[in-house]
């Protein structure tokens, strides 16, 4: 693995979903990992509580 030498901050966004369709499927955890150029780094991870109803079932 290489070193890489940050100018400024990077973040790295990860998505955790029920699956890939944006109609029926949710976001379920967001997380950040941000690296700062003086080698610090800072992990945040929030889980999204969401209450779903499929109204297309009710059709």
């Amino acid at each position: 693995m290489k070193n890489i030498s940050l100018e400024r901050p990077l973040a790295v966004i990860d998505l955790e979903t029920t699956g890939i369709g944006y109609y029926a499927d949710r976001i379920v955890e967001f997380s950040v990992l941000k690296f700062y150029p003086n080698g610090a780094a800072i992990y945040k991870s929030i889980r999204v509580k969401f209450k779903w109803i499929a109204l297309f079932w009710l059709k």
